[in-house]
């Protein structure tokens, strides 16, 4: 086991579960990529950083302090997205710093009600949603129930790159609003837990890294992984359009490579807590891994839970719940990495 690591105690044997594809947990956790990144990868994502560049640092719409406020922030193909930013008590001059939060791909069209749990940390949050999820749905329709395959025919054109686009602008937003001398840190769980990864690698190298990570179950890794392997996710509908593409599959799978968030992580320098599940299939429990596995590991902290997408008993709803607790407090600026992660480990 490696740094952080708990794993988590085994219930009752159910009567079924998620798919475990023929592997031990301990294989799961292990999984990384095989392969390296399409050959233009870096002239790809250099390309991406001077279009992202070009845009404003800055929200069309001013924030009232006081209330949570939603914002329309420019993104790539100018495509307007939403976002609704909600600041901790007190003044601009005492916040902490920030967190920018998406969202996975089941989110509901409206914001949670709830408070943000950044805010209790003196924390600004900015809470998103990405191109083609309500109500970022101003310049392209709500495309929730086939998210993932618009545009997939080319990686210039796939809503997944849109949608790290979309994360990037809501944090140089935020640190245009904030200014540059507090850390901004990046959370997401499924679909924005594959983003939080992709945009974190993009914001450094842009000179401008988020100050911590937290993540859980995170998508979009190893796609010639999953390629053809069973999901029960999006990653189910990438499948089924592969099977239409036919002569066309492996060349698409390995240009899909360019949106890999395994890829990415290596270039990710900043402390990042990561929930993974031993048995997942909606985003594949081995996919998740490699992306955690890709990072630098004297900055990871892994969070092991038995199941991922799926109820599987009090105890690993424990587990689950554990979390929400420990990553506010990760991403707080105020507080250690360590001395969070060992201040929840006992709960286990």
């Amino acid at each position: 086991m490696r740094r952080g690591d708990r794993v988590p105690g085994r219930g009752a044997t159910l009567l079924s579960g998620p798919e475990d594809y023929g592997l031990t947990a301990e294989e799961t956790l292990a999984h990384t990529l095989s392969g390296p990144p399409p050959a233009d990868f870096d002239a790809f994502w250099s390309e991406f950083r001077e279009e992202v560049a070009s845009l404003p640092r800055t929200w069309r719409n001013a924030v009232d302090p006081d209330e949570p406020t939603e914002v329309i922030i420019s993104s790539v193909r100018s495509v307007r997205i939403v976002a609704r930013v909600s600041c901790p008590p007190g003044p601009l001059a005492a916040f902490r710093g920030g967190v920018i939060t998406s969202h996975g791909s089941g989110a509901e069209a409206s914001f949670p009600q709830t408070p943000e749990p950044w805010c209790d940390h003196g924390m600004v949050t900015v809470r998103l949603r990405v191109r083609g999820y309500p109500p970022s749905t101003w310049d392209l329709p709500d495309c929730r129930w086939d998210w993932i395959l618009r545009g997939i025919e080319s990686p210039e054109t796939w809503i997944l790159r849109g949608a790290v686009a979309d994360v990037i602008q809501a944090f140089r937003g935020l640190r245009g609003w904030l200014g540059d001398d507090r850390p901004i840190g990046i959370h997401g769980e499924s679909l924005g837990g594959g983003l939080a990864v992709m945009a974190a690698a993009q914001l450094t190298a842009m000179g401008d890294p988020p100050h911590r990570l937290a993540i859980g179950l995170p998508s979009f890794g190893d796609w010639a992984w999953r390629a053809g392997r069973y999901c029960n996710g999006t990653g189910g509908l990438v499948n089924e359009f592969l099977t239409t593409m036919r002569q066309d599959a492996d060349r698409l799978v390995e240009r899909m490579g360019l949106l890999d968030a395994a890829h990415h992580a290596p270039r990710v320098p900043a402390p990042t807590l990561v929930k993974l599940a031993e048995l997942d299939d909606v985003v594949p429990a081995p996919s998740a891994a490699s992306i955690a596995n890709a990072l630098p590991p004297d900055q990871l902290w892994r969070w092991i839970t038995r199941y991922g997408h799926f109820e599987g008993g009090l105890a690993d709803l424990r587990r689950h719940a554990v979390f929400e607790r420990m990553h506010p407090a990760f991403l707080d600026p105020a507080q250690e990495p360590e001395a969070v992660f060992a201040a929840h480990a006992p709960a286990s």
